[in-house]
């Protein structure tokens, strides 16, 4: 019977997680699996998989499916089609951190690992193992690089508008810089998230279209003219702030992630660069939102330098300044 199943699952091929084999029975199972319409069953399949921690995903499924159809009929194709949906919407994700990604790779995933994966990423909120293994986190971190340490950028706040909007205070001063530097890093945060993110932008277009946090950001770097917070900046000012937005974006998602779980590992940079980037767009939407009157941006560097490793909010390259006694952020030990 294991044997069986076993072959179920070998006869899964990239072509058939992608979508690009030309059957059209696949193709309208896949467009059924994009929907959602197999959630109740992959939910199924996922936690008897995650019952196996340790075991790469793929000896995993043949566990799983054997322990499914001991426990009522299944025919051995609509468990290939869960197997399918599993990896589809692992592969997704991972395809987008690494193009070049083969399910070879997937398939050696450890299987609770894969089962995070498949559940994906939430802005504010860390796995309580990180489900990437490092070296593939290690060439997923290069993607990012031109995000975090842009070439050509600015050294600091500037505006070609010579204003400087007078606004609600969301944006830790810099206590090297003078009142007008800071400023201009306020107006942007606030230009950023109260108006761009905020509640009453419901109706922009663009914004919808972003899918992932990554999304967000590599579209402003394509075309900061149609975004507000960036349109009549010069291209050197454009990268320093989309630096700045991408750095504080990540330490933000890292300080509410150990203010909800003080007691867990803190992250390395990639890590939480990874997890907060590759997070769904909605949910920073909606992050946004129930944070709005009480939203406080902490004070980065002005890029991650090459040979940082940890992700200290206090003493490293993100520093949070928020005012004494405020509620804004949780405490963070």
């Amino acid at each position: 019977m294991d044997d069986m199943l076993s072959e179920v699952e070998q006869a899964i091929t990239l072509p058939m997680i992608t979508g690009a084999l030309p059957n059209e029975r696949l193709r309208r199972t896949i467009e059924l699996i994009d929907r959602g319409d197999y959630a109740g069953p992959l939910a199924r399949i996922r936690a008897e998989v995650a019952r196996h921690p340790g075991v790469p995903v793929s000896l995993a499924f043949v566990a799983a499916m054997h322990t499914i159809r001991a426990a009522q009929p299944v025919d051995a194709a609509e468990l290939q089609i869960l197997v399918i949906g599993f990896y589809r919407v692992t592969w997704k994700l991972l395809s987008r951190l690494d193009p070049e990604i083969d399910l070879e790779q997937i398939r050696l995933l450890d299987a609770a690992a894969a089962d995070r994966l498949c559940g994906g990423f939430t802005f504010g909120r860390n796995a309580p193992s990180f489900p990437v293994p490092p070296e593939m986190a290690a060439r997923f971190s290069g993607r990012l690089r031109s995000l975090m340490r842009p070439e050509g950028a600015d050294e600091g706040w500037e505006d070609l508008s010579g204003e400087v909007a007078r606004c609600k205070q969301i944006a830790a001063p810099d206590p090297r810089r003078g009142p007008s530097s800071n400023g201009i890093r306020n107006g942007f945060f606030n230009s950023v998230f109260r108006e761009y993110l905020g509640p009453d932008n419901v109706d922009d277009r663009l914004r919808h279209e972003h899918r992932l946090v990554l999304d967000f950001l590599e579209d402003a770097e394509r075309n900061p003219q149609l975004l507000p917070f960036l349109q009549g900046q010069s291209p050197s000012q454009v990268r320093f702030r989309i630096a700045q937005l991408t750095m504080a974006l990540i330490a933000m998602h890292q300080l509410d992630a150990q203010a909800a779980a003080p007691s867990a590992r803190r992250m390395r940079l990639r890590e939480a660069a990874i997890a907060c980037l590759y997070a769904p767009f909605p949910g920073l939407v909606g992050w946004v939102h129930a944070r709005l009157d009480r939203l406080w941006v902490p004070l980065v560097s002005r890029a991650a330098p090459s040979n940082y490793t940890g992700l200290d909010p206090v003493t490293g390259p993100f520093q949070r300044k928020a005012p004494s006694g405020s509620e804004r952020l949780a405490k963070v030990r």
